[in-house]
């Protein structure tokens, strides 16, 4: 029998391919990575029960989220919200099967008794892939209802402070003020948060207070912060920070309830100051897998620097990395601070700029908000 014979329009596509494989080498034309630019995708959710009966005791709501990414979701933070009242709690969700790139991430919720009544709004906060780009600010999910008889709509009631001393002298070293707060609250004061601030310079220390004796509903809170040598001289003023109880209901923002007085030969005004830094490497390929940075700075400041924060941050995508540092040699006062950043394969290619985020001592005095000091270059081409 006779062999078939091609016919002409494939001899033409056979004789284009292998012109084409000549013209780059005998080789495939390597494919582009495509760069994940967009945030994760609420595929189902599901919250039982869909009413909870707080008049006697707490309700429970049980939450499931199916969510998907192409790089990776980022452990997702939720909040239920009663928006008549500004009553709110807040719960970060664990994956419970699946993948970061497409999982169910579980968790559960409880509105505490004397929550207020009505509609609750289940909604993401900044719902974010591990790259940093977000699907919006705060999307409703679901809707709950809640029943209570009783509600608190109040926060928290200041009924005596404690200060002991009332006077430091940090001319020679620290010193230490020992604070005890009582409050009542109908349903319960969250773990308030103390603010020891020096207007005139910016300075301040902040500490969060536990409960010493008695309740959350009636107790005594207690607490000591301490001003490190070179703090301003001056009248300190102490505030609560956002006093509020456990479903949210706030007593003002920064309310001040007592004065510290503060002596200081040789005051500190000034943010700290970066001497020399050092990246390995400074090109990034997350082609196929991540990528990491080794960040080592030189940081000197006369009372102390405050563990750095720093950004990795590709500005057209927003896309960012956020790592603190620890102190690798040296002192506080002046030493070398380490610390690593990982890039995931879907990274943005291009400049990514590295930053400082709020550098800032021991005082609070601060180098800026967001202070680029070197450059990273990241390449997204997967070889195939």
């Amino acid at each position: 029998m006779a062999a078939r014979q091609v016919s002409r329009p494939l001899r033409f596509v056979a004789s284009m391919f292998l012109l084409l494989l000549f013209l780059v080498g005998g080789h495939v034309m390597p494919a582009q990575a495509t760069t994940d630019t967009t945030g994760p995708v609420v595929v189902s959710s599901a919250i039982t029960p869909t009413t909870a009966d707080v008049s006697t005791g707490a309700g429970v709501f049980t939450i499931n989220l199916e969510l998907t990414d192409e790089t990776g979701v980022d452990a997702p933070l939720l909040r239920l919200i009663h928006y008549p009242s500004g009553q709110y709690q807040l719960q970060r969700l664990a994956l419970s099967t699946g993948t970061i790139q497409q999982g169910v991430w579980a968790g559960t919720i409880s509105v505490p008794h004397g929550a207020a009544a009505g509609d609750w709004t289940l909604e993401t906060v900044g719902l974010a892939d591990t790259l940093g780009n977000k699907t919006g600010g705060f999307v409703k999910i679901e809707t709950v209802a809640v029943v209570s008889p009783a509600a608190d709509g109040v926060g928290p009631v200041l009924l005596s402070s404690y200060l002991s001393p009332t006077s430091l002298d940090v001319s020679a070293g620290p010193a230490t003020v020992n604070v005890s707060l009582r409050i009542t609250d109908d349903t319960g004061v969250a773990a308030p948060l103390l603010r020891l601030i020096h207007y005139q310079s910016g300075q301040y220390q902040l500490q969060r207070l536990v409960l010493g004796s008695g309740t959350i509903q009636s107790g005594v809170w207690k607490g000591s912060i301490t001003l490190p040598k070179g703090a301003a001289a001056g009248k300190w003023a102490l505030e609560t920070v956002g006093l509020e109880d456990t479903l949210g209901n706030k007593t003002g923002e920064f309310v001040q309830f007592r004065t510290v007085g503060v002596i200081s030969a040789a005051s500190d005004s000034t943010g700290p100051a970066i001497l020399s830094s050092y990246l390995s490497p400074t090109t990034l390929n997350v082609a196929a897998a991540a990528a990491t940075v080794n960040v080592s700075v030189r940081i000197t400041d006369d009372t102390g620097v405050d563990a750095p924060l720093l950004r990795l941050i590709h500005y057209p995508s927003g896309q960012y990395r956020l790592q603190r540092l620890t102190l690798g040699s040296g002192t506080i006062q002046g030493g070398v601070w380490k610390g690593s950043i990982t890039l995931p394969q879907g990274a943005a290619a291009g400049k990514w700029s590295l930053e400082t985020v709020g550098l800032a001592d021991t005082l609070g005095n601060k180098t800026g908000e967001f202070v680029q000091f070197r450059s990273v270059s990241v390449v997204s081409a997967v070889a195939g």
